[in-house]
């Protein structure tokens, strides 16, 4: 049952706050802060509640979700922890933070709270899930590693979203840098390139890490020592005011930066492909939120109406105001 202690701590968001997050406003904090306007009534999530983390990737699009559906009041709220600190954005992404993610009774400070550090990246999202049963959900930019019979067999990815994935570069940068194919990014990223480009990899844990040595045919242990492997994802400040600078990027988040609407990254670094282009890496990819098995089948389970393709997020999501520069699925939303 919803806790009382609760609703009375936290005031009911108004009907214009609601109507404003109804129609794609933004809202980016985590569920126990206020958002960056204020709209939203910070809140301690409970037992009843659907706790996520995961990759920064989908971060913005589906807390912007989880905060309109939480505005409601409903008996069980969708509580979407971003990736790394809200706010920290603009002058480097504070990472690796503890986060309060359950109070059972609602009341700051009483003892029971549940306190994990902030994972950051899908990597880091799943392992959680399948960790801590106090993490309901995983959201995810890379589909389930198929070396992983605990991946494979003891969770759901359940499609929510599509994105395409290229690389960034300075907007100083040169033409040869701006067209290179994946054969030359595989060649980049070994360090056997001896053109002087200076690639970066998101930290350990990122789905779009590992997403992109995927696609350009890497393992782990083949990235050479050229190579800078712990800058935060999708920071555009990464490449920003070097011309020899490459690392892969979500094309939805190069457009839109919910945290600042009017500076996306998309007005400080250029993309080098947002549609297949002849000769220029480009790909796309679906985004997943990821559940445990015996959760989403389990009867009574809130998750289907979440997550499931009748649920509450692909209803959302099949209207492109909501989608922050994502693709819908259609038919194929929230579809095991």
């Amino acid at each position: 049952m919803r806790s009382t202690l609760r609703k009375g701590a936290v005031t009911i968001v108004g009907a214009s706050a609601i109507l404003s997050l109804a129609l794609g406003g933004i809202a980016v904090a985590d569920p126990n802060l206020n958002n960056a306007g204020g709209a939203l009534p910070g809140y301690l999530p409970d037992s009843d509640d659907v706790v996520g983390t995961g990759s920064d990737t989908s971060q913005y699009v589906i807390n912007t979700a989880a905060q309109a559906q939480s505005s409601t009041n409903p008996a069980v709220r969708l509580a979407s922890f971003n990736a790394f600190q809200p706010g920290s954005e603009a002058n480097g992404p504070v990472t690796g933070d503890d986060i309060v993610i359950r109070d059972a009774d609602q009341v700051a400070g009483s003892g029971d709270e549940v306190v994990i550090p902030r994972p950051n990246g899908s990597s880091a999202g799943i392992n959680e899930l399948l960790n801590n049963p106090n993490v309901d959900f995983a959201r995810s930019s890379r589909g389930a590693d198929a070396d992983d019979p605990q991946e494979v067999n003891d969770l759901y990815f359940i499609p929510a979203l599509s994105d395409g994935l290229s690389y960034v570069v300075d907007d100083t940068a040169g033409s040869d840098i701006r067209s290179l194919d994946t054969a030359e990014l595989a060649a980049i990223y070994r360090c056997t390139d001896t053109r002087g480009f200076n690639p970066k990899l998101p930290q350990s844990g990122s789905g779009t890490r590992s997403f992109f040595l995927e696609q350009i045919g890497l393992e782990n242990n083949e990235i050479g020592p050229c190579v800078d492997q712990n800058v935060q994802e999708h920071d555009a400040s990464a490449v920003d005011g070097d011309p020899l600078a490459i690392a892969p990027f979500s094309t939805a988040r190069w457009s839109s930066n919910p945290p600042n609407p009017a500076n996306p990254p998309s007005a400080v670094v250029d993309i080098a492909a947002t549609s297949p282009t002849a000769g220029v890496f480009y790909t796309t990819r679906t985004i997943y939120n990821v559940v445990r098995v015996n959760d989403y089948d389990a009867p009574g389970s809130p998750l289907p109406a979440l997550f499931g393709p009748d649920g509450y997020l692909c209803d959302r999501f099949d209207s492109g105001l909501f989608r922050q520069g994502f693709g819908g699925l259609g038919a194929d939303c929230g579809v095991i």
